[in-house]
């Protein structure tokens, strides 16, 4: 599901890496962790959608990157940085470019993801364990955020993470830790520009 979902949304000519399977998994829970806060959070569709989809509340021009690497030992591993930048909104979709460097390649994509319907609710498997709230600092500015840890089973391995959101940051996601089999993997953002 992540795998097919990693595709569909961030391709980078079918390199698959832990941290960039973490930074799938982070875009499937980062709606979920916004509901929740807002208390619409559930695993089936709710009747009235309240929650604003991540990129919304943000203009044309608005952009984050986010980096998302793997730990193998005390080594930084399968670096990826993705920059998504806000193109276009209508009152029925937002037009997304996510630009992907990995390797020494990179790719440029663009997606559009739909407004109407949305209710923030959360991948099916996902267990919510935790939430509560911090303060991460992104180049230099401070960032109140909602934090949320969960786990999921994705074909009989465990994968925990935990998840940092605010409403500052164009898409939500501050930062996201996903444990699975012993390897760590990190998406953050380290930059964002709001229009």
């Amino acid at each position: 599901m992540i795998r097919a979902l990693f595709e569909k949304e961030l391709p980078l000519k079918k390199i698959y890496t832990t941290s960039a399977l973490a930074l799938a998994f982070s875009f499937m829970v980062v709606p979920a962790a916004l509901a929740l806060v807002a208390g619409q959070a559930s695993s089936k569709p709710a009747a009235k959608a309240a929650v604003k989809p991540p990129w919304v509340s943000f203009n044309p021009g608005s952009w984050v990157i986010i980096k998302s690497s793997t730990l193998a030992g005390n080594k930084e591993t399968n670096v990826v940085e993705t920059k998504i930048t806000l193109l276009e909104k209508t009152a029925d979709k937002v037009v997304l470019e996510t630009e992907m460097t990995a390797g020494g390649q990179t790719t440029k994509t663009k997606s559009d993801l739909p407004v109407k319907g949305y209710t923030g609710a959360l991948p099916e498997g996902v267990k919510v364990l935790k939430t509560g709230t911090g303060t991460i600092a992104i180049a230099g500015k401070s960032v109140d955020c909602e934090t949320m840890e969960s786990s999921m089973d994705l074909g009989g391995t465990k994968v925990l993470s935990r998840t940092w959101t605010s409403a500052q940051v164009p898409g939500s996601l501050v930062k996201s830790v996903t444990t699975s089999d012993g390897s760590q993997s990190t998406a953050q953002v380290i930059d964002f520009k709001v229009f």
